[in-house]
């Protein structure tokens, strides 16, 4: 039994998240949501443009139930059908196994590529807020949280992050409420709207907290869709769908899932909330649009606003780091798990004996924070936006494959192949590509059309799959059967 317990990990063990607490599994996707995207991203954009940019957080809960309510339950089903699935890349090779494994081999390099990128933009800005709090030079600070992060995931695996995701969680939510409280209690409302009217924003306060505004401007139907599509990203997040494919206990998931939406409601709530009055608590600093800035501003008026403001302070920063660790440990391990366990031993591009199962699992491992540091000087100038786009690109490419492949049962493996090319090259065709003139001057599909990207390029990708699944040849007889025992509740 002790042999058993100190036995080396390797690819397997270290993608299953053996002795994952249940709790932790439900949590784990919600605060890789909650942390940076919610606790800085929201706060971020409601302070620049006004409350308009709250409808993102409806897209993001309505995505929420969607993967709860409807797709959790099922990837479950087909993990207990399938033995050793733990990544999507993984599901969809099981899903078309008719397909000879080429769905899940394009999925898990589209994964690969993309999420090396996004992790190397995060660690920059991550890099550049722990130099403006810490007085770290970012290149130190990127090298110090790969090592921090990569330490214990590299000794446990998925069962890190599920376990160690209730004690982030506490943390995230008891430091942001402890920011908002002392901001309410050190000011308030009428210093609070006279400094915001003071700091520059366009109009009214009163347009200003409007979630019927968005930066003074009256909303229009493109702009409740734009924000709420915001949302939409996570529909498609490898990092949010796989630990429903560890989940064995429908009753555990089921009570995991009250939790989840419970804890994104408040934290959520709370985050908008803080958003709100950070404007008229930060003046008279000046309002930036760098990330990493203002995250350094908001630092340095909570310091100086006395002893409360410096326990404030110090939660925020405590905060800002937990944040950057969840988002850093989750790109680290999705990349990880992808290629050891999808490229190497299973998309069959290198024969990996099994002996050598855990020394290719280190190699991996430190292969992928050599790249991840060194491409963060290729990406500086990208910042949070390249980030957005990046997200963008990964979600429209495997939302609508997942999530018809367990809709629909006469999807095959051309409509997914075609669905995940689909993705990838819509979000930059509708984006960049001038084909449209507006007052003589050519534009793209989404200027012109005053959307953003994702909401046209999901709808491209399912009417896509749709139509070469119906124009190629049908699922072979187990791809249906299996469907069928999900669907029906068999397994």
């Amino acid at each position: 039994m002790k042999k058993h317990e100190t036995q080396e990990l390797n690819i397997l063990t270290f993608c299953s998240g053996k002795n994952a607490l249940n709790v932790g599994l439900a949590l784990s996707s919600t605060i890789f949501m909650c942390g940076f995207p919610a606790l800085i991203i929201l706060p971020f954009y409601i302070y620049l443009f006004g409350a308009g940019m709250i409808w993102l957080v409806l897209g993001a809960f309505l995505s929420m139930l969607l993967i709860w309510y409807y797709a959790s339950y099922r990837l479950m089903r087909y993990s207990r059908k399938a033995e050793g699935l733990y990544t999507i890349p993984g599901y969809l090779r099981f899903r078309f196994s008719g397909g000879k494994g080429y769905p899940g081999l394009v999925a898990a390099l589209e994964i690969t590529m993309l999420t090396l990128i996004c992790l190397s933009l995060i660690l920059n800005e991550a890099g550049l807020i722990v130099e403006r709090i810490f007085r770290i030079p970012t290149a130190l600070s990127n090298a110090l949280i790969l090592v921090i992060i990569l330490i214990p995931l590299a000794k446990r695996g998925f069962a890190y992050i599920t376990n160690s995701a209730i004690v982030k969680a506490f943390i995230l939510l008891l430091c942001l409420l402890i920011c908002t409280l002392h901001i309410y209690t050190s000011m308030n409302i009428k210093e609070i709207v006279e400094n915001t009217m003071r700091s520059g924003i366009k109009g009214s306060v009163s347009v200003y907290i409007n979630i019927l505004f968005l930066d003074n401007k009256v909303m229009g139907p493109t702009d409740y869709l734009s924000n709420i599509s915001l949302g939409f990203l996570i529909i498609g997040c490898p990092s949010v769908l796989m630990g429903f494919l560890f989940g064995k206990d429908g009753q555990k998931l089921n009570a995991g899932k009250r939790l989840s939406l419970l804890f994104f409601v408040i934290f959520t709530g709370v985050a908008a909330f803080f958003g709100g009055s950070l404007r008229g608590y930060m003046y008279p600093i000046g309002v930036t649009k760098s990330l990493s800035e203002f995250i350094m501003n908001l630092f340095q008026a909570f310091i100086k606003n006395g002893s409360w403001g410096i326990v404030a302070g110090i939660s925020f920063a405590i905060a800002v780091v937990v944040a950057c660790m969840i988002l850093v440990e989750t790109c680290i391990y999705l990349l990880i798990a992808t290629v050891a366990k999808d490229i190497l031993q299973d998309g069959r591009l290198v024969r990996l004996p099994k002996e050598h199962d855990a020394k290719a699992l280190y190699i991996t491992e430190v292969c992928v924070a050599i790249l991840a540091f060194f491409l963060t000087f290729m990406v500086r100038e990208l910042r949070m936006e390249g980030v957005l786009i990046i997200l963008a690109i990964l979600s429209c490419s495997m939302g609508p494959v997942v999530m018809i492949s367990l809709l629909w049962k006469r999807m095959n493996s051309v409509g997914c192949l075609v669905g995940l090319m689909s993705g990838f090259f819509s979000v930059p065709f509708y984006k960049f590509v001038p084909l449209i003139e507006v007052a003589g001057e050519k534009v793209s599909i989404c200027t012109a059309m005053d959307v953003n990207a994702i909401l046209l390029s999901m709808a491209t990708g399912s009417v896509l799959i749709l139509l070469t699944s119906l124009i190629s040849p049908k699922p072979n007889e187990k791809q249906i059967q299996d469907f069928m025992d999900v669907k029906n509740r068999l397994v």
